[in-house]
């Protein structure tokens, strides 16, 4: 493979990266929008605004999983792009010498050209966009939703008046708030257990 060669297949790979990040970005971007949005109108509109903060909870963990899953895409461009710049523009660059190139990496980056899989997992794609961006708009909304249950219909000036109200219809506050501990909680395990895993090569850790 010629220097011409390898420079073509960089700059195509770096492009696909960058593509592939900028779609992370987008749907990071409607996570925040959505949060906002719902943080408006719940405190604009306070008979729906429990419901509302519920269904946003659950919007921006849609979009988590489907950031998850382009986030596997990014690491997969960015894996040969990282190949390339270990392994033959490092060496390079302090050596100066093309016959002094480990000559493995060539088979390494055929192989991934060969074997189109993940370099990661969707547990921890899943795990690190968790922590690097939603656990924060979790936190605002499950924090908004406690303050909207105490401060509407009218402030609360005890625990046995709050335990009292109605999120909606039939379901009670203590359930509702079980059930939202209960999701947290799950999501909080799941970027916690996948912190330690190190597969992915596009991002710095």
């Amino acid at each position: 493979m010629d220097k011409g060669s390898i420079a073509h297949l960089y700059r195509a790979q770096v492009q696909r990266a960058d593509m592939w990040r900028a779609r992370l970005d987008s749907t990071t971007n409607w996570s925040v929008v959505s949060t906002a949005a719902a943080l408006t109108v719940s405190f604009s509109e306070p008979r729906s605004g429990p419901v509302l903060l519920a269904l946003a909870t659950l919007m921006i963990t849609l979009f988590l999983w489907i950031e998850a899953r382009r986030y596997r895409y990014f690491e997969l461009w960015s894996l040969r792009v990282r190949l390339l710049e270990r392994k033959y523009f490092v060496p390079l660059l302090e050596q100066e010498s093309e016959e002094a190139l480990d000559r493995q990496w060539r088979q390494d980056l055929a192989d991934t050209l060969k074997t189109q899989t993940f370099p990661i997992s969707i547990s921890e794609a899943f795990g690190r966009r968790y922590r690097s961006v939603y656990i924060w708009l979790q936190g605002v909304l499950a924090m908004s939703w406690l303050v909207h249950v105490w401060r509407f219909p009218e402030p609360a000036e005890h625990w046995s008046q709050l335990w009292k109200r109605s999120m909606v219809g039939q379901i009670t506050l203590d359930w509702a708030l079980f059930v939202g501990v209960v999701f947290q909680i799950s999501l909080l395990a799941v970027g916690i257990l996948t912190s330690r895993m190190r597969e992915a090569h596009g991002e710095v850790l």
